[in-house]
């Protein structure tokens, strides 16, 4: 196994680590960390991100808990329908040290509500 390789594995039981964060601005509505959002770190669009592309992610990770219980963090919302799904996603934003990060949820129907992105604004 390469450093890239060994690097994903961590940080993959890192993230599984996580299972769930209450979301203050939702109502305190329950986040699940699941394979989807996972996927999401390592992929888009079904093509592998790049290797600096998944560790900018996967280090972001480490601020998903703040924004989400930070009850001052924004929230953008959309709705999307196809046929009879709806995909619900929120945007929660949040400064956290010298970052804005923004942690991306979705919800399809009456599902959970899942962690599906993190990104920075710098």
């Amino acid at each position: 196994m390469n450093k890239f390789d060994d690097y994903i594995l961590k940080k993959r039981v890192e993230y599984y680590e996580i299972k769930t964060v209450k979301c203050r601005v939702l109502l305190d509505e329950e986040v699940v960390f699941n394979r989807h959002g996972l996927n999401h770190l390592v992929r888009k669009e079904g093509h592998n991100r790049t290797f600096v592309g998944q560790r900018r992610r996967f280090e972001l990770l480490k601020y998903c808990k703040l924004v989400l219980e930070n009850e001052n963090s924004k929230i953008e919302y959309r709705i999307s329908m196809a046929g009879d799904t709806k995909a619900e996603f929120w945007g929660i934003t949040a400064d956290i040290e010298c970052l804005r990060v923004k942690v991306v949820l979705r919800k399809i129907n009456e599902g959970k509500l899942i962690f599906l992105s993190v990104m920075d604004f710098k």
